[in-house]
């Protein structure tokens, strides 16, 4: 990761049954501890081009609100396969960041 206007990042997820699956991009806005947007790729999917994630934290009483948006989508069903893998990425995100206190 260069977290930083026009750096890179670039990351692998590992499913249990052995896929590999990597993401590239490029950070367009940093604007720490409420906005991120960068670029997203496939590495070897060439064909889903280049989409836009934007990442926006807001203060929300005791916690914080997320928007997360992801746009450009070649196709619908490119669209539908991202919202399922945000969806679970999100649904595991909760243990991380609940206040325990």
């Amino acid at each position: 990761l260069d977290a930083r206007v026009g750096g890179r990042y670039r990351v692998e997820m590992r499913h249990s049954g052995g896929n590999i699956h990597v993401v590239t991009g490029v950070y367009r806005e940093v604007a720490p501890p409420a906005r991120l947007v960068m670029t997203w790729a496939w590495e070897g999917q060439e064909a889903l081009g280049h989409t836009v994630v934007t990442v926006e934290l807001t203060p929300l009483g005791s916690g914080t609100r997320l928007v997360l948006v992801h746009e450009r989508f070649p196709s619908e069903a490119a669209r539908a396969e991202h919202e399922k893998g945000w969806t679970g990425c999100l649904k595991q995100l909760g243990p991380f960041v609940t206040n325990t206190r």
